[in-house]
């Protein structure tokens, strides 16, 4: 650096200059990256998380890179800044901290279909299965003979083999354990004059899940529900309905006969 130093009053003193060094160093870019948001294991490493910016042009460098999965726990993440400009600025390097959390393991386990009363379980109910290799505890367990009931509830806990990436996890489901049902009905009327219309009211019990109704006349009616029918006979005579309950268990029929005079 070169200095010139002119007098105010020339006649006295004579100008002066002087030549001195002074020494530019190289300035050191910001970088903001704060530490990022809790991910969840199998979840790869992205621009999410690898996410520093500079306050000057240049390229970051990370470690671990992007793609890169983690197993759970806590880490260090590494940012390695060179700017474009590296005559006037300095390589940076920044670092923050990211936790990766367990994962929940994925149960299917569909409710499984009715059973009779007085059958085991087994695999045939207790099949579920997990999104990662690992154990399956069933309560009640594989054996047991479930009392007679509508939605009866099976549960299950999975302990991942890879314990320390995944959580274990629960599931449950419900299943129907069927008795044979039995039929039962009660007419509105069981005589009268035509034209008779009679009100049949199912009384049956066991849980039926099929219904089929026979009025004697050559009417009859099936339902996959429960149904109160409602019959109308036209002409005189004797007729025999009958009520058939039907599950998974099996079946049984009642009758009874109607008049019309």
């Amino acid at each position: 650096m070169h200095v010139q130093f002119t007098p105010s009053d020339p006649t006295i003193y004579n100008a002066a200059s002087k030549d001195v060094k002074i020494n530019v160093q190289k300035a050191t870019p910001t970088i903001t990256w704060s530490n990022p948001s809790d991910i969840v294991y199998k979840i790869p490493l992205g621009s999410t998380q690898l996410n520093a910016v500079a306050s000057v042009p240049g390229t970051f460098v990370y470690t671990p890179n992007v793609g890169k999965v983690l197993s759970a726990g806590s880490y260090t993440l590494k940012a390695v800044f060179t700017p474009t400009d590296t005559t006037d600025y300095n390589k940076v390097t920044q670092t923050v901290t990211i936790n990766v959390l367990k994962a929940i393991p994925t149960i299917t386990w569909k409710n499984p279909a009715d059973i009779v009363s007085g059958t085991a379980l087994s695999s045939t109910q207790l099949n579920a299965k997990a999104s990662v290799p690992g154990t399956f505890l069933y309560n009640p367990l594989s054996g047991t003979i479930l009392s007679a009931g509508q939605q009866q509830v099976l549960q299950t806990v999975f302990t991942p083999t890879d314990t320390t990436d995944y959580n274990t996890a629960t599931a449950s489901v419900t299943i129907n354990v069927d008795v044979v049902p039995q039929a039962d009905f009660s007419a509105s009327t069981t005589s009268g004059k035509v034209p008779l219309p009679v009100t049949f009211t199912d009384q049956s019990t066991g849980s039926p899940s099929l219904w089929t109704w026979k009025f004697g006349d050559g009417s009859s009616l099936t339902s996959k529900i429960l149904y109160n029918p409602v019959h109308t006979y036209t002409k005189k005579g004797k007729y025999t309905v009958s009520l058939t309950v039907k599950n998974v268990a099996g079946s049984s029929t009642k009758t009874m006969s109607i008049t019309v005079k």
